[in-house]
This record gives structure tokens, C-alpha cells and sequence, in this order.
């Protein structure tokens, strides 16, 4: 896959990462979970102003990274689009445990990688 990508330790908290703060094309993302709880991934289609829980602007994109069947699974392709997803803003990731746009719920701490990658 060619272009950028940001690998991310999530971290117990909700606070935005902003993967790219202009427009940018979403190419992939994979993420990797040493829990077994669900972690959910809620990308902006904003450059900053996000923050967990709201529900306006909705999020663009949602992906979940299941709980892990044993410790130590392989790094999981969560989507690899046929066509980039475009984002006019810039792109921004909040990382939850619930899938509402409204859920505030902190992820366990370094139980979560991820990586986005955008052109």
C-alpha cells in the first residue's frame, strides 16, 4: 500500500488524534487488539474541534477491532477500500469501547495498536 501511514498506541483515554490536518485520502487501516473486549474507531472528516461523545459532525468512517479469540493475534486488515475514501477537512480518529457516537468510554491502555494509512 503505498502513501502514508500512522501507527498509533492507543492509550486509555479518548482524546482525538489527528492523523492529518488537511484533505487527505483514507487508503487503509489495521489495527491489532491484545484484549478481549471491542475497541471502536470513529474517523472525522475535521482537522480538530472533535471530541469524544459528540455527535455532531457525525463520524465519516467507524470500524471495530474485535476481542481477541487468544493473546498475541495477528495484525487484522480492517478495511483496505477499493477506492480512498476522502476526507476535505483532514482526517481525526477518537478510539472507544462502544460503538454509539455518543459513547465516552476510555479503551484499556496498550491493548490497542493501530495504524491508518493515507495519501
Amino acid at each position: 500500500m503505498s502513501g502514508n501511514v500512522q501507527s498509533i498506541q492507543v492509550a486509555n483515554n479518548t482524546t482525538p488524534i489527528v492523523i492529518v490536518a488537511r484533505s487527505a485520502q483514507l487508503i487503509g487501516v489495521e489495527g491489532f487488539n491484545n484484549g478481549t473486549g471491542a475497541l471502536y474507531l470513529k474517523l472525522y472528516d475535521a482537522a480538530s474541534g472533535v471530541a469524544a461523545g459528540q455527535t455532531s459532525p457525525a463520524p465519516k468512517v467507524r470500524y471495530q477491532i474485535a476481542g481477541a479469540a487468544a493473546a498475541n493475534q495477528e495484525v487484522e486488515m480492517i478495511s483496505q477500500p477499493s477506492e480512498p475514501t476522502l476526507f476535505l477537512n483532514g482526517i481525526t480518529l477518537v478510539a472507544t469501547t462502544g460503538y454509539a457516537d455518543s459513547d465516552t468510554t476510555a479503551p484499556a491502555a496498550s491493548t490497542f495498536t493501530v495504524n491508518v494509512y493515507w495519501k
